[in-house]
């Protein structure tokens, strides 16, 4: 059979979790507005992904006493809390790409999926990087950051005109 590593059963978690959230968000936004759903489920998400982080991180160092079953169970809980924090963030830039005066909604939308792209492209590199360099503790941690400094600037960034 085909072996399942860690890094597969966490994505497959972080997504399933962030669809059964796609299917709430838009009620969310529409009764307290995109930025409000996307700067309280980031920090929620931030704090809660970095915390279990460290909750993991801390008891890894003798996984014989904790149990490695109970490790695994910890790391997809913090995926499915990161999927609470970044559940709402697309939805809110295709949101504002339709937004912005000046420039059309499919233009405003295909910018924002290039964007997207080229933040995805980018991303693994930099986060090997940043395991290799300073250590997988803190990449891992750096995505809860990234997600904090996000849900943060939700409420200050607003579209504005392009012309």
């Amino acid at each position: 059979g085909i072996a399942l590593g860690l890094n597969s059963v966490g994505v497959t978690v972080l997504l399933i979790s962030k669809l059964i959230l796609l299917t709430l968000i838009g009620k969310w936004n529409d009764k307290h507005g995109h930025d409000v759903i996307v700067r309280r489920l980031g920090i929620v998400g931030a704090i809660g992904y970095v915390s279990l982080i460290m909750i993991t991180s801390y008891f890894a160092s003798d996984s014989g006493w904790f149990g490695t079953t109970k490790l695994f169970i910890l790391t997809l809980m913090s995926f499915v809390v990161l999927a609470v924090g970044v559940s709402a963030i697309p939805a809110a830039y295709w949101l504002s790409a339709g937004k912005i005066p000046g420039i059309s909604t499919t233009r405003g939308i295909a910018i924002v999926g290039l964007m997207m792209a080229a933040v995805l492209l980018l991303l693994r590199p930099l986060f090997a990087f940043i395991a290799g360099s300073v250590g997988v503790e803190f990449a891992l941690a750096f995505t809860g950051i990234t997600l904090m400094g996000s849900a943060l600037m939700s409420k200050h960034l607003r579209p504005v005109n392009a012309l």
